[in-house]
């Protein structure tokens, strides 16, 4: 992302990125998912999941990583204890906890694949269970990196593996 995506003070899906991607039938991707959200205002008490939406139909996801969390305004920089995150599913999953903090940072490095069945859109969202009283914004350099690895249903090596 080349600017601040600003979100949404409200308790639906938004888009991480403001964009998503077409993927192919068929098709497994391996993806890099590299984001932050920060706020500045609003103290109403919220959690973050995380999903995955669009017109692609899956045969399986599989994706994690590390989240950070931090009760203050973004900093380049920041050093903090990190959390492990994991989900098996594309529908929303709790990836940072409730807070009330009125400035907040979360930061997301995840990686994954992604199994796709028929071909259509795909849109990494993240959801606030509720409107916590001043919007996220997505800062800029957020990335997503998605790149095809095989045909779905069949076990695709490189190298010799037994």
């Amino acid at each position: 992302m080349n600017a601040d995506l600003v979100g949404l003070n409200v308790n639906t899906a938004q888009n991480i990125l403001g964009v998503g991607v077409t993927l192919s039938a068929s098709t497994v991707y391996a993806f890099r998912l590299h984001f932050v959200l920060t706020k500045s205002a609003g103290a109403t008490s919220r959690t973050t999941s995380l999903s995955f939406a669009g017109t692609a139909t899956l045969n399986n996801i599989l994706y994690g990583g590390a989240i950070n969390s931090v009760n203050s305004a973004y900093a380049s920089g920041l050093v903090t204890a990190s959390q492990s995150f994991d989900a098996n599913t594309a529908a929303a999953t709790v990836a940072s906890g409730a807070s009330t903090a009125t400035a907040q940072t979360q930061y997301y490095y995840l990686a994954g694949t992604v199994s796709v069945n028929a071909g259509g859109t795909f849109i990494p969202q993240y959801t606030l269970s509720a409107a916590p009283g001043g919007a996220f914004s997505t800062v800029a350099g957020s990335y997503m990196l998605i790149y095809p690895i095989s045909a779905s249903g069949g076990a695709t090596n490189v190298g010799v593996w037994a």
